[in-house]
């Protein structure tokens, strides 16, 4: 009873000074305002503080609409980096958040599904039937300065507010119970009309709740808090990014092992990283694959591989990859399943390093190979000979790098003396007495080594109740595909 009859008196002091000075002035006499204790204008410092703190805060959905003025009523549908999504929830929006931060650089933004209905700024809710509408209503708002709104301080609400009319000469009292009807209230009045605040009222701000007891304290708060007011809404789509881009390809295959008794060799990838340069270090990794995806190695070879991504990336030197490996199996052909873990490796990932730095050039696309080399990443343990001899396998998975554009291609086929093709034979590289990589010809005798650096190499085909063939100094060359056809000769 005691706050409402001080509000009522407040309210009685404000119609006082009005007419007092209304009564008081001559017609050439301007009327004189209030004091600033007592009552403010929308146009005053004060009431352009709370025009700010009254917008409808639009930043939290900019991941789908990139507007801070504007918020999309959900539910909505669209698609993202080839994926269908329904956002209904703020957890919605975090994911997406999260996938956009993997690499910040692809440019492809959230296609909604239209129609929809979007809230402005000043609270009023309109239909939008196309992305063209939801850009123009985008700029408009920026244009009349509805983005501008001061997130970083709000009101705890309900507030009452005295208001005085000048022009119709009306004193009323308003409760306001959200920033809808207090940015609606301050839309009512002129510049010059006459408003007071029933004190005191609480403001959340950074450091917590505040009590507030007149205008000057109010303009205080503001006026120390403005620095982390800087709320900095996140604009995801940018279009006029100043930065050179390139792309990056990457691709999967494995250098083979002997499969008599191997029928699946799985692995599961979660996610692939780039390291990149000194020059773009405030990002020290960019995510290049996010699709965990189970691939049969045995299904990538000779030639044959998997296309993982292709990424937008800026220009420069990139050090290596981290690729992240969950787990994998081998399934026999007798049937037989190993399930395999591999320690920390969705965490830490595996360093992959090509011999050279991977380099980004300005409209130019990097193609690079990843080789998982099987023979040493499933090591049998037992007996290797039969099914039953097989008690398990070591998995620690070996992959190398190799640009596409910077190396060779050695391909072939394996015969015997008679022309007829073999199959299951093993073709062993070696570079300067290494080992190198391996691989095996198929059903029709053919094989195909990918990513091979320039240089010469030591090749030599073998396959049971044969003898061993072997080449030496046969040159690869970048860029060029080597052919060769081998014989073998029978025991």
């Amino acid at each position: 009873m005691e706050r409402q009859f001080t509000f009522f008196k407040q309210a009685i002091l404000l119609l006082c000074v009005v007419m007092t000075v209304v009564s008081c002035q001559e017609p050439s006499e301007d009327i004189t305002a209030p004091d600033k204790e007592i009552a403010f204008n929308k146009g005053s410092a004060l009431g352009q503080l709370l025009q700010k703190i009254s917008l409808k805060d639009g930043s939290d959905d900019n991941v789908i609409d990139n507007a801070s003025c504007l918020t999309l009523t959900l539910p909505v549908k669209g698609s993202f980096r080839g994926k269908v999504f329904t956002v209904s929830t703020q957890a919605d929006l975090a994911v997406l958040q999260d996938i956009y931060y993997l690499n910040p650089y692809q440019s492809d933004r959230f296609l909604l599904d239209f129609p929809l209905r979007v809230i402005k700024s000043d609270h009023t809710e309109v239909a939008v039937s196309s992305q063209e509408e939801l850009d123009v209503l985008a700029a408009q708002c920026v244009a009349k300065g509805l983005d501008d709104d001061i997130e970083c301080i709000d009101i705890e609400y309900p507030i009452s507010i005295a208001t005085y009319n000048l022009q119709n000469q009306i004193a009323d009292s308003r409760t306001v119970t959200n920033d809808a009807s207090l940015f609606r209230l301050l839309s009512e009045f002129g510049d010059d009309d006459l408003l007071s605040i029933q004190f005191p009222i609480q403001a959340i701000t950074s450091t917590g709740a505040q009590a507030i007891e007149g205008n000057t304290a109010l303009q205080n708060v503001f006026d120390t808090e403005q620095d982390a007011c800087d709320e900095a809404d996140r604009i995801f789509y940018n279009t006029g990014l100043p930065l050179a881009i390139g792309k990056l390809e990457l691709l999967l295959t494995d250098a083979p092992f002997p499969t008599d008794l191997i029928e699946e060799a799985n692995v599961t990838i979660f996610k692939i990283e780039v390291k990149t340069g000194v020059a773009n270090d405030t990002i020290p990794f960019v995510t290049i694959f996010n699709e965990p995806t189970t691939f049969n190695l045995l299904d990538l070879s000779n030639g044959i591989t998997a296309r993982l991504s292709e990424t937008a990336l800026p220009v420069g030197s990139y050090s290596f990859f981290r690729v992240y490996v969950t787990d994998g199996s081998v399934l026999l052909k007798d049937g037989q399943l190993f399930d395999l873990t591999i320690p920390s490796g969705d965490k830490n990932g595996i360093k992959v390093k090509p011999p050279f730095d991977i380099e980004i050039k300005e409209g130019e696309s990097a193609s690079y190979l990843l080789d998982f080399d099987v023979s040493s990443s499933f090591v049998v343990r037992g007996n290797p000979n039969t099914p039953a001899g097989i008690n398990g396998f070591n998995f620690k998975p070996v992959i190398r790098a190799a640009d596409q554009f910077a190396t060779g291609t050695l391909s072939g086929t394996i015969s015997d003396t008679g022309g007829l093709l073999l199959s299951g034979a093993q073709i062993t590289l070696f570079a300067a007495d290494t080992l190198h990589t391996t691989a095996l010809s198929g059903e029709d005798g053919e094989f195909t080594i990918l990513g091979l650096a320039p240089g010469n190499y030591q090749v030599q085909a073998e396959l049971t109740d044969y003898e061993t063939s072997t080449l030496e100094n046969l040159l690869i060359e970048k860029g060029k595909e080597t052919t060769v056809n081998i014989d073998l000769t029978n025991n």
